[in-house]
């Protein structure tokens, strides 16, 4: 390994567990890490930005992460993941946001910094976080030999392995085939979880809206492609607004988010069997929807 290129992959480790803090007089912060710097052609590295402030989840408001410019490397998928927990008497709450990145040619790679944009909630007060510029040393793909003549006893393998591929098939044709999994629709997997939590409204409302919430994200997503990785409700609700779907469609989908949005921070019990109208009323939504097709 080269002086420089070990320069490198040093300032990448040390620079990667640096916490860049916001404008919330250092509550909230942005970290940022990857998985390794040295990396062969064939393999994936991992980048882990992690937020983390004093407070519940309601406290800050992010906008939509975008992918990350690079060069050398590509997104390969992303994910997020949001959790709180108590710590001496304060709640902690924690954002991951995780990519992962793939080789697109060998070198340094590099990933650009990524700029986080937030709202202080209530005031609405915008901020931003930026990471720092990462760099991958990326080892060049490699080259597989030119394949050479095949020798006599290389038939006799393949004539053998394809006498043994016509016998299955054979096989398979007399006993039938196999029945085919039927794919279920969106409705129909929606039903399933509704069904799931209906009972929950009467022990945590907030456990119950929270799932809920997720749920339509994910139906919504499924149903018309919408990316909701790191979305807000508003942003789910305009990228609804620009499918071709009718117009009581919209609003109801759009009612549900944000009636479960803010119930599951609200606090109270709310009115006896609201939650089981509501699920009656989104089941019958699903059922006519499944039937129309």
């Amino acid at each position: 390994m080269t002086v420089h290129r070990y320069i490198i992959i040093v300032l990448t480790c040390l620079l990667s567990l640096a916490v860049v803090e916001g404008a919330a007089g250092g509550e909230l912060s942005l970290s940022a890490r990857l998985d390794k710097t040295d990396i062969a052609f064939e393999e994936t590295v991992s980048l882990v930005l992690e937020v983390r402030w004093t407070g519940t989840i309601a406290d800050y408001r992010f906008g939509i992460l975008p992918l990350p410019e690079t060069e050398y490397l590509a997104v390969q998928g992303s994910s997020s993941a949001i959790s709180s927990e108590e710590q001496d008497g304060q709640d902690i709450t924690t954002r991951i946001f995780r990519y992962e990145f793939k080789p697109t040619k060998g070198g340094i790679g590099r990933i650009l910094p990524i700029t986080l944009e937030y709202l202080t909630m209530p005031d609405s007060i915008s901020g931003q976080l930026t990471t720092q510029e990462y760099s991958i040393q990326i080892a060049p793909p490699v080259v597989l030999a030119e394949p050479t003549g095949l020798a006599w006893y290389h038939y006799v393998i393949i004539a053998v392995v394809l006498a043994g591929a016509v016998f299955v098939v054979v096989l398979i044709i007399k006993k039938g085939r196999r029945p085919v999994a039927v794919e279920t629709t969106p409705e129909q997997t929606m039903l399933e979880k509704l069904s799931e939590i209906r009972g929950e409204g009467h022990i945590d409302r907030k456990v119950f809206y929270t799932r809920l919430y997720r749920l339509l994200l994910d139906y919504i997503d499924r149903k018309y492609e919408i990316a909701i990785v790191g979305g807000m409700t508003p942003d789910v609700i305009a990228a609804l607004d620009d499918k071709e779907i009718p117009r009581g469609e919209k609003e109801k989908l759009a009612g549900w988010l944000t009636l479960a949005d803010r119930e599951k921070y609200a606090p109270g019990g709310g009115e006896p069997g609201d939650t089981i109208r509501l699920i009656t009323e989104m089941e019958n939504y699903m059922q006519n929807c499944d039937r129309r097709g």
